[in-house]
């Protein structure tokens, strides 16, 4: 029988990982080690350890890594793309790689219900859903109803739209472009580009890599989050923009959004819409906390 952990010991660096300690800062079973020096601090066998954000090779590394060293339960978090990268991998690929993160992986977090199916597709076990919030979440918390319908009374509407340089496939860009096209009544943001000429159409403004407080300032001042991707996970944009009171079009299912995959259906669910979504921003405010997300962590422990 495995010890019962007492922490999990958060692996890694980078933007994703300070957002965990910021919302996490106040609790004793969350330790964040950003090296193997600050891991070595805590005993191995009663800790967990869990890892994100890291490519392959570095994810197979770091398994074995954690494994070899005694760690109890060694956990992943999974983005889309780690899955849509996975999905990826040629035959010969795949026959080395998979067996080695279905045996050192004892727990795989994911943020969406259908990045878990893949998951078990390929054979991996103890799969479980869910999305971290984001630090704008007490900002959002700022916003009064009053505040959404003021907005949703101006016009032109706004709509936000994530890319990213050399993944345009990845988020539809080009049929982003063609969509602002055909909508000039509308307003189009486009976000994490770095090309600030993104289309031709007066009506696109293209603003490139923004920080927390440009994008809370967006969301106040939007109406709309359309994400038609090729690969997706639940999306920490998605849960933004319906807790600011933004209306979410996606091609995957997102509670209280809407569906749709080619611009003609884009088109119609806009054509359709009036106002804001008061369910879906009760939905996302209650669901994903920083509170709740922790406990999401500190039952990982009570499982292990």
């Amino acid at each position: 029988m495995k010890p019962q952990c007492k922490r999990v010991l958060i692996f890694g660096n980078g933007r994703l990982i300070e957002q965990w300690r910021q919302m996490t800062k106040d609790v004793e079973q969350i330790k964040y080690c950003s090296n193997y020096d600050e891991l070595a601090q805590y005993p191995v066998k009663d800790s967990a350890v869990l890892f994100a954000k890291v490519d392959l090779l570095l994810g197979i590394k770091l398994a074995l890594r954690f494994k070899l060293k005694g760690y109890p339960k060694v956990m992943r978090r999974w983005m889309g793309t780690d899955v849509l990268n996975l999905k990826k991998l040629s035959a010969w690929q795949r026959l080395w790689a998979l067996p080695i993160l279905k045996t050192t992986l004892d727990c795989n977090l994911v943020s969406a219900s259908w990045l878990g199916d893949d998951l078990h597709n390929m054979g991996f076990k103890n799969i479980n859903s869910w999305e971290a919030p984001s630090p704008l979440y007490y900002q959002c918390l700022q916003l009064t109803e009053q505040h959404i319908e003021h907005r949703w009374q101006q016009k032109p509407k706004t709509i936000i739209i994530y890319s990213n340089e050399h993944r345009e496939w990845l988020y539809k860009t080009q049929q982003m472009i063609e969509l602002a096209e055909k909508l000039a009544e509308y307003q189009f943001i486009f976000v994490g580009h770095p090309d600030k000429q993104l289309g031709l159409s007066h009506n696109v403004k293209s603003i490139g890599i923004v920080d927390q407080e440009q994008m809370h300032e967006l969301y106040c001042q939007s109406h709309f989050l359309i994400r038609i991707t090729s690969h997706d996970g639940y999306s920490r944009m998605v849960v933004e923009a319906q807790q600011y009171g933004l209306q979410v079009i996606s091609n995957y299912p997102r509670v209280h959004g809407h569906f749709a995959k080619s611009n003609e259906q884009i088109i119609d669910v806009l054509d359709s819409i009036n106002g804001a979504n008061p369910d879906a921003r009760r939905y996302a405010l209650d669901h994903f906390t920083p509170q709740k997300w922790t406990q999401t962590l500190l039952t990982q422990l009570a499982a292990s």
